[in-house]
């Protein structure tokens, strides 16, 4: 808004990182300011149906979690014909946990019976964020981001590492040891915490609705941009979880951007 940046635009920019390069393209394309004044660049993530950004509150209402979407958002960025905007790095804002179930004989497989569905207590939410003043310093960042709701959150029916590939239900657990028989049961991205356990309530064919905490990791919580493996071990006393930490892979900023 040539400089006076006292409001954002009302419709977000149509953005498309390609896949190899990550240079940032927009369609229709946009331009830096003829006149040399500055221009400025905020990004979130997803660009869907039902997302909607409110301009007097700054805020960005990204509807109910599902899971398997992602949540990212930019700092605000500052530049001009002269000086382009050399990168937007996107930050995730949600946890992600995955699953494996075992048991360690066949006896203990057919006690608990097949996995019917795993959900993960309370962490069906919507989500907002609000964005930085217009007027803000190049580099703000947004408000941590706010989470709404109680309803269980359905684990996503396929591997973190292969989305394209499901999972199908009811899902029979592998028997043996954790490192060579454990399978894959799904994953779900969702509010970060820091200092309480979550839940996750396994519906079982045999055994029924059993549910277990997950406490938090050493490392200080649940946090965003972190992925936990969480495998669950069915015995004959019960369900034993372990948990282990991956970050999620950072993508190469987006350079180049032409405006």
């Amino acid at each position: 808004d040539e400089g006076s940046y006292t409001t954002y635009q009302t419709t977000a920019l149509n953005g498309t990182a390609a896949t190899a390069s990550k240079t940032l393209s927009f369609f229709p394309a946009e331009y830096y300011l003829a006149n040399g004044n500055k221009t400025k660049l905020i990004g979130r993530y997803p660009r869907r149906s039902g997302v909607t950004f409110t301009q007097g509150t700054k805020v960005v209402d990204f509807g109910t979690i599902d899971g398997k979407t992602d949540i990212m958002a930019t700092p605000l960025k500052e530049g001009d014909k002269n000086t382009n905007i050399a990168s937007l790095a996107f930050s995730h804002l949600l946890t992600q946990i995955s699953v494996k179930v075992y048991a360690p004989d066949a006896a203990t497989q057919t006690l608990w019976g097949k996995v019917k569905s795993i959900k993960i207590t309370g962490k069906k939410q919507g989500c907002t964020i609000t964005l930085p003043e217009a007027t803000a310093a190049d580099g703000t960042t947004i408000t941590a981001p706010s989470f709404t709701g109680t309803d269980d959150l359905d684990l996503v029916s396929a591997d973190p590492v292969t989305p394209s590939t499901a999972i199908t239900y009811p899902l029979e657990m592998g028997v043996g040891t954790a490192d060579d028989a454990a399978v894959m049961a799904g994953y779900a991205m969702f509010a970060p915490q820091a200092d309480d356990a979550i839940e996750l309530q396994i519906d079982l064919e045999t055994g029924g609705l059993q549910k277990t905490k997950i406490n938090v990791p050493v490392d200080g919580g649940f946090k965003a941009g972190t992925s936990y493996a969480v495998t669950l071990k069915f015995t004959s006393a019960g369900i034993t979880p372990a948990v282990s930490v991956t970050d999620w892979v950072n993508g190469t900023p987006i350079k180049d951007i032409e405006i």
